[in-house]
């Protein structure tokens, strides 16, 4: 199934400029526009007219970095070099590859992971915007499928990666370094 969903995603790639140069842009770009997103409402913060949503910004910056440090920096690159799982241009022959890449493990993917994180850590001070963050993110993962550079596989772990790593950095925070007063009774 991981190699029919390749298959399948990549043959998007190479059929419209137009198309590719979307791709290219959500495979390589979206994703410093999604943390250009922390870090202004990281900034707003300290923003007079922002200073009600102080430590919901303080929060997401904190909790996006902090996730994207455990779950890029520790659990991916750990995944990366135990598993060594190839790219898909290391394996097969015609891929439609529209970026280049380093033929380094593959599973799970880096842009991904952060992707997720920081929709994720967004999503919890705006959860009304959490479709759209979450959609960004498939859109980066998705993205680098049909690039050629990912297994819809490795966009898969670094979803649950990225999404799971900061559920559990929100939780250790909220019951034990930062309980609200209703927790602590």
């Amino acid at each position: 199934m991981n190699y029919s969903l390749f298959h399948l995603l990549n043959s998007f790639a190479g059929r419209s400029a137009i198309f590719d140069w979307i791709v290219i842009f959500f495979a390589d770009g979206a994703l410093f526009l999604l943390w250009g997103g922390v870090l202004a409402l990281l900034l707003s913060a300290f923003h007079t007219r922002f200073r009600h949503r102080f430590h919901c910004h303080l929060q997401i910056a904190i909790l996006a970095g902090l996730s994207a440090l455990l779950a890029r920096v520790i659990i991916a690159e750990a995944l990366k070099r135990l598993l060594h799982n190839p790219r898909p241009f290391e394996v097969i022959t015609g891929v439609n590859q529209l970026i280049q890449h380093t033929a380094n493990g593959s599973f799970p993917s880096g842009h991904t992971v952060l992707a997720f994180s920081a929709a994720a850590a967004i999503a919890f001070c705006y959860p009304r915007a959490a479709w759209l963050l979450y959609a960004a993110a498939a859109a980066i993962g998705i993205s680098r499928v049909i690039a050629g550079v990912h297994w819809p596989i490795d966009i898969l772990g670094g979803a649950i990666i990225g999404v799971g790593s900061t559920y559990i950095l929100h939780y250790v925070f909220h019951h034990f370094f930062f309980p609200r007063q209703s927790d602590k009774a």
